[in-house]
């Protein structure tokens, strides 16, 4: 844990941006180009963040509605990979069901130092919803949806644009 952020009550976010202590670092950062550049893309994170959160929280989820009151409602967009991130922990397991509380269909990456593990695979967002329903049942309540084109992680906001397009 981080002292500075030791006795915050509300959710909190600490952003480096430099080093003082670095001449250039400390040129640029005290400049008003650097501190218009910084500010412009801490605003840009937030707002990313924000909106992938509202897409995967809440009421807020975008469900296909054809008009028809069926269970079969999709919305397949056909080079996107939706799955649902369950874990990342340092620890390698096996992706096998006996390690995630009996679900199946278990992926992992590595990415860095953590390995990530997802459940389910599905070019339909409204079936990643339901897999996300899936995972939330057996106790994996802090689960969202990712998405990939190409093998390239993207925003669910970028994944449902394309689908609109």
């Amino acid at each position: 844990s981080l002292w500075v952020m030791h006795n915050t009550y509300m959710p909190s976010v600490l952003v480096e941006l430099g080093f003082l202590t670095n001449k250039s670092e400390g040129a640029f950062l005290n400049s008003k180009a650097g501190q218009r550049k910084m500010a412009d893309a801490i605003r840009d994170a937030i707002i990313e963040y924000k909106d992938a959160l509202d897409l995967n929280v809440g009421d807020n989820f975008l469900v296909y509605d054809d008009g028809n009151s069926t269970d079969n409602n999709t919305l397949v967009i056909e080079d996107v990979e939706f799955k649902v991130q369950i874990a990342a922990s340092r620890k390698d397991l096996a992706p096998k069901s006996y390690n995630f509380k009996g679900l199946n269909d278990i992926s992992k990456d590595k990415v860095g130092q953590l390995y990530k593990y997802y459940f389910g695979k599905t070019s339909d967002y409204n079936q990643a919803l339901k897999f996300k329903e899936e995972a939330k049942s057996k106790g994996y309540s802090t689960c969202f949806i990712v998405a990939y084109r190409d093998g390239e992680r993207i925003t669910i906001n970028e994944a449902l644009k394309s689908a609109t397009n």
